[in-house]
């Protein structure tokens, strides 16, 4: 659980923060969550728990995008722990260099 409440803060957070796994999951998620997650917070693994819910029914690149986006959702947990909101993207700023590139920003 607190897996899924760190990849919703890290949707929720990343593009802020400028990391490059997020924009792209963002983008290719964003037309799903209005679709089919509309109704759901932001926060608490809602979204991401809403996602997989409807996972069959999603569109092509927001399914092979989850992986990435649960993948650096776990690095922002060994980064960052279990930050509250405000400190998880500080925290997202201030060590971006020991996340993976692909859950960074690349210039």
């Amino acid at each position: 659980m607190k897996t899924l409440t760190l990849l919703a803060l890290l949707l929720a957070t990343l593009s802020s923060a400028g990391f490059a796994a997020e924009p792209a999951g963002r983008q290719a998620c964003q037309a799903d969550v209005r679709q089919h997650c509309a109704g759901e917070r932001p926060g608490g693994g809602r979204v991401l728990g809403c996602l997989r819910q409807h996972e069959g029914e999603l569109s092509a690149p927001c399914r092979a995008a989850l992986p990435t986006l649960e993948r650096c959702a776990q690095e922002v947990k060994r980064v960052c722990g279990g930050s509250g909101r405000r400190e998880a993207r500080q925290c997202l700023r201030d060590r971006a260099d020991q996340l993976s590139p692909e859950c960074r920003g690349q210039p």
